[in-house]
């Protein structure tokens, strides 16, 4: 399924992540740009986006679009803000929360999968 799934009060769906993170790491996008993303779950307070990236891809200094959750699934990922920095992977079980509008970087030191998990843009 490549369209994000609308929540409903009705809805209870799981997924199996390891194939999709496979799929995307395997894609013609991640081969050629190094990232891709994925949209699993879509509603109008809450956004969930598997992405992967390969090892030493950057993601350049952007702005946080909403509230985020960022929960790691594969390797590990590096986000800076300012002068500080925080590692996410699974080895270490780390999540990381950042408000809306933060300007962060981000690089994979392996290669790497993880959740962005997004609130209502305020």
């Amino acid at each position: 399924m490549n369209e994000p799934l609308e929540i409903t009060p009705e809805t209870f769906h799981g997924w199996q992540l390891d194939p999709i993170i496979d799929e995307l790491l395997a894609s013609e996008p991640t081969s050629r740009e190094g990232k891709s993303a994925r949209t699993l779950a879509k509603t109008p307070a809450l956004t969930v986006v598997l992405t992967v990236l390969r090892q030493g891809q950057q993601l350049h200094e952007h702005r946080a679009p909403a509230p985020a959750l960022v929960v790691p699934l594969r390797g590990e990922v590096v986000f800076e803000h300012d002068n500080e920095s925080a590692t996410v992977g699974v080895d270490g079980r780390q999540v990381l929360a950042m408000g809306q509008g933060q300007t962060h970087r981000v690089e994979a030191r392996t290669d790497s999968a993880f959740l962005l998990v997004l609130g209502p843009r305020q």
